[in-house]
């Protein structure tokens, strides 16, 4: 059963002002209690409204957390997510440390004491200051970029029609922004050895061709066997969306796209494996995994992957599958990497900087 309302999309924003409206009111019963030392009556309203407020201040933070994950957004708008999401982390963490040292301080009597009551006001204010930080940058989420408004939840991108080609003509397109697109056409080959950095494992096991496809047109070929390949776009980014539309059916394999790409041994990744999508980092050889879930890969397929301020997201056809956190690489460059025997049809990559 659904209870939420026909225009709400998560919970999210019924839920944000409890712990404004908690968090104000324990300040002010604790200026309260500071003026008033001789009853206990604001201070037993002031720990419980610290109390309902940091349960207020959790349900707020997960509830934002399954929000962001839900919503459809321009990937230009994943910074600033990325930074809402963690103003509300330290703002979790303050309340937390600080109700406990409260309520510890409660059964030693030190917050009796005037100079220990006028420190835990300082400090609940700079708590108060936290969570009007994170409220200030959902807000501009909504009422400046419209995240989660129905009115404008259909984010469309200009489209830049590449020309015909004639001959050895470079098909990357590159938008004002910085965004660089490549749409598969008949000289994809020319694009792929001359204008990206292509490398191959075993030239003997290893092949390229176009293919036509009635449906999609032409469509880039790689025919490996048990081998494996991996091309990278030419500029760095330091947040970056990478976008590929493939074909997987014909695959036995681990089809990666990196980002965030310094060397062989250091980069982030989607990797799109045995019908499971999972993000991961490799640092100096080691992989480690952030989230892995099961995914349908076969047919077409569109896989993406955003990196931005600590945050990663794993997309298949525009669904949210996995999400990960960690610390922000170096700028790098992005691109595809492919382990394994079969086929790999590639139509359209996307490298969009944020």
């Amino acid at each position: 059963m659904n209870f939420l309302p026909n225009w709400a999309q998560n919970i999210h924003p019924m839920l944000i002002h409890f712990p404004i409206v908690l968090m104000l009111l324990a300040l002010l019963f604790d200026a309260l209690n500071l003026l008033f030392r001789r009853t206990d009556r604001f201070r037993t309203t002031t720990l419980v409204l610290y109390a309902l407020g940091f349960v207020a201040v959790i349900i707020a933070y997960f509830s934002g957390r399954q929000a962001a994950d839900s919503v459809a957004v321009a990937d230009s708008l994943f910074p600033a997510i990325s930074e809402h999401a963690d103003w509300a982390l330290r703002t979790v963490w303050f309340w937390g440390i600080l109700v406990l040292l409260r309520f510890g301080s409660l059964f030693r009597q030190l917050d009796r004491k005037t100079p220990v009551a006028i420190i835990f006001l300082f400090i609940a204010t700079l708590g108060n200051y936290l969570m009007y930080e994170t409220a200030e940058h959902g807000a501009q989420l909504v009422y400046k970029s419209g995240v989660g408004v129905k009115a404008v939840q259909t984010v469309e991108s200009e489209t830049v029609q590449p020309p015909e080609p004639s001959g050895e003509t470079n098909e990357l397109i590159r938008q004002d922004d910085g965004t660089v697109e490549w749409d598969i056409r008949e000289n994809a080959l020319w694009t792929l050895k001359k204008m990206l950095r292509w490398d191959v494992a075993d030239q003997q096991k290893v092949s390229t061709g176009i293919r036509k496809d009635e449906q999609n047109g032409p469509i880039l070929a790689f025919n490996l066997q048990d081998s494996q390949t991996r091309f990278v776009f030419p500029d760095k980014f330091e947040s970056v969306a990478l976008e590929a539309v493939v074909n997987l059916t014909g695959f036995k394999g681990a089809v990666f796209l990196i980002h965030h790409f310094r060397d062989t041994l250091n980069y982030d990744f989607l990797l799109a494996e045995n019908g499971k999508v999972s993000l991961g980092r490799r640092i100096q050889g080691k992989i480690t995994i952030m989230d892995t879930k099961p995914a349908s890969l076969r047919g077409w397929r569109i896989l993406k992957v955003v990196g931005t301020k600590g945050h990663f997201r794993g997309y298949v056809n525009n669904q949210l599958i996995v999400h990960g956190h960690g610390k922000d690489l170096p700028a790098g460059v992005t691109g595809l990497l492919l382990k394994g025997t079969g086929e790999v049809l590639l139509k359209k990559i996307i490298v969009k900087p944020l």
